[in-house]
């Protein structure tokens, strides 16, 4: 990228590529990164950021309170509450 930036505060997502700029604003809690890509989570939904793409996509997930989550391998882990949830991360 060019230029990146990532805000805390009401999560304002900003990707820009040679002046052209796209905003997502993600209420996110954690974030998290799965090879080059970077991962977002607020405490129902995940987001995730391919990378050379300008806009993060929600990641379909049954309805969860995230308490925290994070990759090994091939694998999303995701604590819901008291439960770990395992997913395996298919590419496409």
């Amino acid at each position: 990228w060019d230029y990146f930036q990532l805000g805390t505060e009401n999560n304002t997502v900003n990707n820009s590529d040679k002046g052209m700029k796209k905003e997502n604003k993600i209420g996110s809690k954690k974030i998290g990164f799965y090879k080059n890509d970077i991962l977002l989570s607020n405490e129902s939904e995940l987001y995730h950021l391919e990378n050379n793409k300008e806009l993060f996509t929600k990641i379909k997930l049954e309805k969860l309170f995230i308490k925290d989550f994070f990759v090994i391998n091939e694998t999303l882990y995701i604590y819901d509450k008291d439960h770990l949830n395992k997913y395996l991360i298919l590419s496409n």
